[in-house]
């Protein structure tokens, strides 16, 4: 844990990724497809092996523009010669890096210099008593205090620098602060120390397996530091100086989509290609993604070729085909740059995918220090880039749990986003059907609702901030019932914008007249693993058909209504949950901290400055406020628990394998593997981790996006509709339901603070995800991947040519289906899935590696499965009931009592609930049921004396009597009362008490 006083807060403190990183090295490798089919484990097929044939590769000086390049190398040991280039062009670097330059400052320099009153990286200010410099004997001027620094390269006056605001009363501690950080500062631009930041897009998912191929073989190899998610996946990797970064952490999208995003804003790509004389209209050409046959390049001889191959050629196994427009536009390339053969074609293709990238990241990097002063270079992902941006942009500072069981509370509070289907068929009917439409019947729609920016709405809401404290001690709480009830009022009192919020761990429950209206959205979502017994006879029945009744029972997030124990809650979760109906039976712990909306001022301005670039048409600056507002989240929630721990050094070294040996000493040691020819990792388990993260920003942020879905769902739509509304399916942020009302469009109109009908981007409100496909007129849910999903007259395009090798029988189509013949392929699939209860497989082809050899594996997975456990599905195939439900309870008892099961379910769903439920906890003031009983109990308690008096006297009755008595009459007299006694306080509740409304 943090030491308190220590590092017990977080705040902005990596003053030096202010500082331009030097240059970037932008990189990239292409790769032979040497077809085989041989096994490669399990029911998986290798397809082919990827070998690297060439390389390209630029230098850009970021103060300067400067541009080394682009090199190219095609031919063998592709990898061994990238390695040797790099150290090279290393070792240029630092001759440049290492020039000592005449410092350039103009009169507007000076100036700027003597006026200064705070420091341009920190915006410290100088406040400086020089008398008490003076007592404390050091000798600085006002001047010498404001520290000058320099760009390294151009040797143009930056600005003035120092750190935090020199306090008069610790000048000498606060300079020597100044220094550390001013070190740390100028470690950016030392020679030999510099990092060089070495960028390829997706290098974590390809070009690292290539790199770590040869990368041992480096002058430097014998400094490998790797960030790894897995033994051979890693998100970055330092070698030496070298620090190799991927910017699909940054920008998660294809190369293709960020290239055509930066529209004709491309510096680097235009520099290069003008000055070889090309013309305006060639220079188009290469601003678009090239189109490169990957599949069809099986060795160096295809470079030999004279022809553009075919189109039927292009066709990736990873990608598809390609379209018509694709081909032409490699034909004009082809012709317009004179290409002689496949191989000039090729370094056509990789020059110009390298100057892309070179431009997309120059123009993120702008974007970045413009509106954060951080240079991306100096990260390793988006969230990590973005959290520092919020953390300068607000100069919060949180407060980090330095307690163990607030750090394990907390934890307990952190359950993911809601995936489940309720309804998994149902037809809409409404005029915008055309002729499918039947004015007889009740008009009625299917709305997909999405809220936007969920996350980023959470965010803008009052969020922990520190000053934790326990609200007395657990064991205290559990014996002072009325201190619990006193708690949980304050708790259900508390505004969403109150300085002080809390966290309960609760012991609750759902009357049984709660369970019909929230049967679609139970409140409280819990993890639980769902064990074989509580599956349904619907999905025994298919666990037996279709898996051979194998069934893991898996933790999953499911919506039920049975109790809670040691819940742990958000205030504002608990207080719409008790609104709902939930009863609290017991509060064992609470934890209060102050809070405030320290957020919101950076989700406002990345939203403001999205919807201001989507206005103009800026497309790439619109999802650069988009990924920063969504990255930061992903530090809130970080698992340090899961960090990995794998050390990579160079084989047959001696230094290497003495410290290997070590390694493999050590308890934490797990396995080792060589990797290739030249490395040989060590997969470490973590000694020990530092928790200082601030999860329970994190676990606000997923508690409140809850909240702001149930009320949607229950404040909105079960409140206009009522009966007539019906969820279909939900998952984290949207909604596919059922409504019957004469237009679901204009009631959608009347709730402007509802709903972004308008294309705004107003966080937190809701949009329609199918306004062009007003006619949608069915939903089907099945099961998709293990998770729930949905089809409203759509189809998946990446399972089509997966799953429709075999062609669809129409003619099987029923009325009963509802399904029209002329219903595209996937909405077949879907219905054969659903109501024929088949399972569907997809055929899946994705690059893996094994010891960083790379491969083109396919592998066959579950796609579409009509098994949902998440809920007890009736017979119907189609209605469903969440866990718990009393009306389950009712069906069991019938089935045991010998009832068939089909009419049990019938009359389960008919039953009704007697008097005595009905009015169960109906006033308010008695939402304490259990609290106010044991209140009750421990009332007595305290008259013990008399209690005792009483049973004193009791006691002599009772011999009296037994004397008087015959001890038959006496016997039977005492059995008699002790039988009344017993049924006037017991209360049993039993499915049995709930009869059908046939009986």
């Amino acid at each position: 844990m943090p030491v308190k006083g220590v590092n017990d807060f977080e705040e902005f403190k990596n003053y030096g990724r202010m500082i331009n990183a030097p240059c970037v090295i932008i990189d990239n490798f292409e790769a032979d497809n040497k077809k085989c089919d041989e096994a490669y484990g399990g029911s998986m097929r290798k397809l082919a092996e990827q070998k690297a044939n060439s390389f390209c590769y630029l230098v850009h000086w970021i103060d300067t523009g400067d541009v080394w390049g682009p090199f190219l190398y095609r031919g063998e040991n592709a990898t061994q010669e990238f390695v040797r280039r790099i150290d090279q062009e290393l070792v240029k670097i630092n001759e440049v890096l290492v020039i000592k330059h005449e410092r350039i400052e103009t009169k507007e320099d000076k100036k700027r210099f003597a006026d200064a009153i705070s420091c341009w990286i920190c915006k410290g200010k100088f406040d400086i008593d020089t008398d008490e410099i003076e007592r404390l004997e050091v000798k600085i001027t006002y001047l010498k205090e404001k520290l000058k620094s320099f760009k390294k390269v151009t040797a143009e006056y930056n600005g003035i620098q120092t750190t935090i605001e020199k306090a008069t009363k610790a000048i000498a501690s606060e300079k020597a602060k100044a220094n550390k950080v001013w070190i740390t500062a100028i470690s950016q631009i030392q020679d030999w120390k510099t990092p060089i930041p070495v960028i390829f897009h997706n290098f974590r998912g390809y070009d690292s397996h290539l790199v770590c191929e040869s990368v041992g073989r480096s002058a430097n190899a014998q400094h490998i530091r790797v960030i790894a998610e897995t033994f051979e996946r890693y998100k970055s990797m330092k070698v030496g100086q070298l620090k190799y970064i991927d910017s699909m952490q940054f920008m998660n999208s294809s190369l293709a989509s960020l290239t055509k995003n930066l529209g004709d804003n491309h510096p680097i790509t235009s520099q290069y290609f003008k000055k070889l004389g090309y013309t305006e209209e060639q220079l188009a050409l290469v601003y678009r993604k090239g189109v490169n046959p990957y599949d069809y390049i099986d060795s160096h001889d295809r470079f030999k070729e004279t022809e553009l191959p075919p189109i039927h050629e292009f066709h990736s196994t990873l990608k598809g085909k390609i379209s018509q427009d694709d081909y032409q536009h490699a034909q004009k390339v082809w012709k317009e740059f004179r290409c002689q053969n496949l191989g000039e074609y090729h370094d056509l293709y990789l020059k110009t995918d390298v100057l892309s990238l070179a431009d997309v990241w120059t123009e993120f990097r702008k974007m970045s220090m413009e509106y954060y002063e951080l240079d991306p270079s100096h990260y390793v992902s988006a969230p990590s880039l973005s959290w520092d941006g919020m953390l300068k942009m607000t100069g919060v500072r949180i407060e980090l749990f330095t307690d163990m069981a607030m750090h394990d509370f907390t934890e307990k509070a952190k359950r993911g986003g809601i995936s489940k289907t309720c309804k998994r068929y149902f037809k809409a009917n409404n005029p915008k059907m055309g002729e499918a439409y039947d004015p007889s019947k009740p008009t009625s729609w299917i709305s997909y609702v999405d809220a936007t920016n969920l996350y980023g709405h959470s965010m803008s809401q009052y969020l922990p901030i520190g000053n934790y404290k326990w609200e007395a001690s657990r064991g205290y709480l559990l014996e002072n019932l009325a201190m619990q009830k006193k708690l949980l009022d304050m708790a259900l009192r508390i505004k969403p914008d109150a300085k002080r919020g809390c966290y309960l761990n609760i012991n609750s429950h759902f009357p049984l007249k709660t369970h019909d209206y929230l049967s679609d959205l139970p409140p409280a979502v819990e993890n639980v693993a769902v064990e074989k017994d509580w599956l349904c006879p619907y999905n025994a029945k298919l666990v037996e058909q279709l898996d051979g009744g194998r069934f893991s029972a898996t933790e999953k997030l499911v919506p039920h209504l049975g109790p809670r124990k040691n819940y742990v809650i958000h205030y504002q979760e608990l207080q719409y949950y008790v609104k709902l109906g939930m009863v609290v039976d017991e509060v064992s712990e609470i934890l209060f901290f102050d809070q405030t909306n320290w957020l919101e001022p950076y989700i406002s301005f990345n939203t403001e400055k999205r919807n201001e670039a989507k206005k103009v048409g800026n497309t790439f600056l619109s999802d650069f406020f988009k990924l920063m507002n969504v990255s930061v989240y992903g530090k809130t929630m970080e698992n340090v628990r899961k960090y990995q721990d794998v050390k990579i050094m160079k084989n047959n070294n001696e230094r290497d394998e003495k410290a290997f040996l070590k390694k493999i000493r050590k308890p934490s040691f797990k396995y080792a593997r060589q990797l290739g020819n030249t490395l040989i990792g060590a997969h470490m388990g973590k000694a020990s981790v530092t928790l200082n993260k601030p999860i329970i920003v994190g676990a606000s942020v997923l508690g409140l996006s809850k909240l702001h879905m149930y009320e949607f769902w229950y404040g909105y739509v079960k409140e206009k509709y009522g009966d007539k509304s019906q969820l279909g399916y939900m998952d984290t942020d949207s909604f596919i339901y059922h409504v019957e009302t004469e237009d679901v469009y204009k009631d959608m109109d009347e709730r402007p603070d509802l709903f972004n009908l308008n294309g705004d981007q107003t966080v937190g409100k809701f949009k329609d995800e199918t306004p062009d496909k007003s006619t949608k007129s069915k939903h089907k849910g099945v099961s998709k991947k293990g998770m729930n999903e949905m089809a409203t007259d759509t189809y998946m395009p990446s399972l089509e040519g997966s799953l429709l090798n075999d062609p669809i029988d129409k003619s099987s189509l029923t009325e009963q289906e509802a399904m029209r013949t002329e219903a595209d392929p996937m909405t077949l699939v879907y219905r054969d899935c659903l109501f024929g209860k088949e399972v569907f497989y997809a055929k899946n082809v994705g690059i893996r590696s094994k010891d960083h050899v790379l491969s083109l594996v396919e592998s066959e997975k579950k796609a579409l499965c009509p098994i949902d456990t998440k809920r007890w599905i009736l017979s119907d195939g189609i209605s469903s009931l969440p866990y718990d439900h009393f009306r389950i309870k009712v069906y069991k008892n019938m089935v045991k009592d010998g009832i068939p099961h089909e009419e049990a379910e019938k009359r389960a769903i008919r039953a009704k609930l007697p008097e005595k439920y009905q009015n169960e906890n109906s006033e308010k003031e008695k939402i304490y049921t259990i609290v106010n009983i044991k209140e009750s109990i421990i009332a007595l308690e305290r008259d013990v004396t008399k209690i005792h008096q009483n049973l004193k006297t009791i006691a002599r009755e009772i011999y009296y009597l037994y004397n008087a008595m015959a001890p038959e009459d006496f016997e039977k007299m005492l059995r008699s009362d002790i039988d009344k006694m017993y049924n006037s306080i017991s209360h049993i509740h039993s499915g049995k008490e709930i009869q059908s409304s046939d009986n």
